[in-house]
């Protein structure tokens, strides 16, 4: 239907083929083009994918418990900051997270249990793509773990804020006030 005609796809192979890779470990997909939330997809079944993910495999030693951790880092402002700073900006404000970019975004991953109804309530908002929602309920449990002080968090969400408005203008700003209200009960 000449979906192939533009001069991108004339230069690569066709997009929609899925070529199976024979390395073994498919642990997890993060998107990489993104104008909202990048999120990392836990891939317990070993699916294959598209282009349009990453594969990302994870060490022998990281078990279940910490992948859950690294997933709820990856939403929260402590990493997505990382994300912001370290991605390209790819037409239309899109974030492009290259592997390279990702190898840079710090994960905080505590040795201690993460609750499942948090992990539950945030794969829920993930679902329901209620961005703000995930990113505020992440930080929350990232900060908490890390026991951060309300300045520190404040520094982080303020330099997240500013990252985003210069990509996407007033609309990539978030109210990070059910944030800090959070921080100070359990400061």
């Amino acid at each position: 239907k000449g979906c192939n005609l533009p001069s991108h796809c004339a230069k690569r192979d066709p997009w929609y083929s899925i070529k199976v890779i024979d390395q073994e470990k498919r642990d997890a997909f993060f998107t990489y083009r993104v104008a909202s939330l990048p999120v990392l997809i836990l891939n317990d079944e070993g699916f294959c994918c598209t282009n349009s993910l990453h594969y990302v495999a994870f060490n022998d030693n990281i078990s279940a418990e910490k992948k859950k951790w690294i997933q709820v880092s990856l939403l929260s402002v402590f990493s997505l900051v990382d994300v912001e700073y370290n991605a390209r900006v790819y037409g239309s404000n899109v974030l492009k997270v290259e592997p390279s970019a990702l190898t840079k975004v710090r994960v905080y991953c505590p040795d201690c249990p993460l609750s499942p109804k948090v992990y539950d309530e945030i794969s829920t908002l993930v679902e329901k793509g209620e961005r703000q929602q995930v990113i505020i309920t992440a930080s929350i449990c990232i900060f908490k773990a890390m026991l951060l002080d309300r300045n520190v968090v404040q520094t982080i969400c303020t330099t997240y804020n500013q990252l985003r408005q210069q990509r996407m203008g007033c609309d990539g700003v978030i109210d990070f006030g059910a944030l800090y209200q959070a921080i100070d009960l359990f400061a």
